[in-house]
């Protein structure tokens, strides 16, 4: 006869994600789950994308403005309890000492129980900041 299994009592969440937009494509249903069920959801956003269109008129200022807000939005609808912006550049993400102290930092500071990231060993399904925030992150 199986023992019962025993619910895992993590708290706090905490998603490390190079875009806005990466946490809602990626997990938006279980962060809102999460956040239903009381858990404390942390959103470290490496990028405010401020090269995330292709639209000349916008300027990475106005953009990533733009990015911001509607990030705050969507994280106030999936109960996300925090939004730090680490503000790298957008399409040129590394994976350096100073990224990982940066990660390092909101670690120890938010103390999640969970850290969840992009894969950086799925290098042919990922953009190379995805890779550079799952490294980083991996290290930290």
């Amino acid at each position: 006869m199986s023992e019962p299994v025993e619910e895992p009592t993590h708290q706090t969440y905490m998603w490390v994600v190079a875009h806005p937009d990466d946490l809602e494509f990626s997990s938006a249903g279980t962060v809102a789950r999460f956040a239903k069920e009381g858990k404390r959801i942390v959103l470290i956003q490496v990028t405010s994308g401020d090269r995330g269109t292709q639209d000349r008129t916008f300027t990475p200022e106005v953009l990533s403005a733009a990015r911001e807000e509607e990030e705050h939005e969507a994280a106030r609808r999936l109960g996300i309890a925090e939004v730090v912006y680490l503000r790298e550049p957008d399409g040129a993400v590394v994976a350096d000492l100073a990224l990982r102290e940066r990660i390092t930092k909101m670690i120890r500071t938010h103390r999640p129980d969970v850290i969840v990231t992009h894969d950086p060993f799925r290098p042919y399904a990922l953009h190379p900041d995805h890779r550079a925030v799952g490294t980083a992150t991996h290290d930290a």
